[in-house]
């Protein structure tokens, strides 16, 4: 049987979700979504709070939050479907072609796999600077190897636009990037224009602070103990966190499953098959079970096999403890360093950290372990506290504000706008939150988004995106 790309494993299990759904509507959704708000954000290290113009919600529509992504020699890759012409470049050995890639709706890993089953190549051969937002309407540059421009032309996939499409010298590097530039829609609850004023003219005065954001913790809002776990090689718990662990912010159809897979804890094969069911949500779950059943219950192995998740669970601790750090650092009324460390196996940086970290927890950290050496904690690594926007614009609109502004990479958007407002995203949706569609770039006098709009191939099953007479 042929093996099934993550993107048709999605669209299989989206379809059951909706199913189930017709049944029982609340299967399809979590009790709650954790917000940019001070209750959350205390859950992420941030204790620090100050004082809002409102609530504002966002992502209501991917065109509301719009990526493009800024190269490193400051080439801004838009959303308009306008082709630009670029200088091409021979590669001495093998083709090399370098691509914008405009998506909606879709994260950047499943466009690339979409990408690359449409031009039957590995997922390897296509290279990104970063990633984008799938909830998003986003642009970025792009390397595809071993496949001329003609055929990459030729090619047609819902809910992409491919552009740009001229030979390069060598691949995007992951990191090479300058950053983003964001053009936002937040919707709000009432707006305070004398508010939003004070507080624009204050960043572009002194910045906004650094904190990581909501998106770096999984949506389960439980990455940080696993960091804990898996940095004081408590492997099984560590396990067992991840596998069973019900979380109100996760769809209830998938908390249940979570429910059956405790009940039967180290039976790896019934585990699995219960996880089956959803065999996209759950790919990394499965994985995990896989390798646990081939090594006879070796968690560190388990863990192994999900590296990339791995590596999350240990930055996201050590994202929280930079949070709790800096958010220390802001309320005590000391000087603030120009960047902090991330908890590393240094001994400066542990001296740094014994302030504000109980003494117990800190020795307890392996940060140097042998079995899961891509953790990569040998080495320290500072972080800017504050960061200097490019304001564009900021716009106003009968209920809300449209941000138009530029980050350097490795900056969170989200912390801009939470310095803003309480920020909210999800569902439920509040019942202060407008709903009509608005062209947010064609407000500001830029290539609306309407002609992007009316590019994209749909896809009539996952209907994501909404036609350009559907704009306000």
């Amino acid at each position: 049987m042929e093996k099934l790309s993550n993107y048709e494993l999605k669209k299989i299990d989206a379809e059951k979700l909706a199913e189930t759904a017709k049944v029982q509507p609340e299967l399809a959704m979590p009790e709650k979504h954790p917000q940019f708000t001070a209750e959350f954000l205390k859950k992420i290290g941030i204790d620090y709070s100050t004082e809002k113009s409102g609530k504002g919600y966002i992502k209501l529509y991917p065109f509301d939050f719009i990526v493009e992504e800024i190269t490193q020699d400051r080439r801004i890759v838009d959303i308009s479907p306008a082709e630009i012409i670029l200088p091409e470049e021979i590669s001495s050995s093998r083709t090399q072609v370098s691509v914008d890639l405009i998506k909606q709706g879709i994260d950047t890993f499943e466009a690339v796999e979409r990408i690359a089953a449409a031009l039957e190549i590995d997922v390897s051969d296509i290279k990104t600077a970063g990633l984008k937002d799938g909830k998003a309407l986003t642009a970025q540059n792009i390397s595809i190897s071993g496949v001329g421009s003609e055929k990459i032309k030729s090619i047609k996939i819902p809910n992409i636009i491919l552009k740009n499409i001229h030979q390069r010298k060598g691949v995007v590097e992951t990191g090479s990037l300058w950053g983003n530039k964001f053009t936002i829609f937040v919707r709000c609850d009432e707006k305070n224009n004398i508010k939003v004023d004070e507080k624009i003219n204050a960043i572009k005065d002194k910045g906004f602070y650094n904190f990581f954001s909501l998106q770096r913790f999984g949506p389960r809002l439980i990455n940080t103990e696993l960091g804990r776990l898996i940095l004081q090689c408590e492997f099984e718990q560590a396990v067992h966190l991840f596998l069973t662990a019900q979380s109100s912010f996760e769809t209830l159809a998938l908390k249940n499953i979570r429910a059956k897979v405790e009940n039967c804890w180290g039976d790896w094969e019934k585990m699995r098959q219960e996880f089956k069911f959803f065999p996209y949500f759950f790919r990394y779950e499965i994985a995990l079970l896989d390798k646990l059943i081939e090594s006879d219950g070796k968690y560190f192995l388990g863990l192994k096999a999900i590296e990339s998740q791995t590596k999350m669970f240990a930055y996201s601790y050590g994202s929280f403890w930079f949070n709790k750090l800096l958010s220390d650092y802001i309320e005590s009324g000391q000087p603030i360093p120009e960047s902090l460390p991330v908890i590393a196996n240094n001994a400066e940086v542990k001296e740094i950290y014994k302030k504000i970290m109980p003494l117990f927890e800190l020795e307890s950290l392996k940060l140097d372990q042998e079995v899961l050496q891509f953790l990569g904690l040998d080495r320290s690594r500072a972080v800017s506290t504050v960061i200097m926007p490019e304001i564009h614009r900021v716009l106003i609109l009968p209920t809300g504000y449209i941000f138009c502004f530029s980050l350097g990479k490795g900056a969170y958007a989200t912390s801009f706008l939470a310095d803003f407002f309480e920020l909210y995203q999800g569902n439920p949706v509040p019942l202060w939150v407008d709903k009509n569609r608005y062209d947010i770039k064609a407000s500001l006098s830029e290539a609306p988004v309407k002609e992007t709009s009316e590019k994209f191939l749909t896809d009539e099953k996952e209907n994501s995106v909404v036609l350009s007479q559907d704009f306000e």
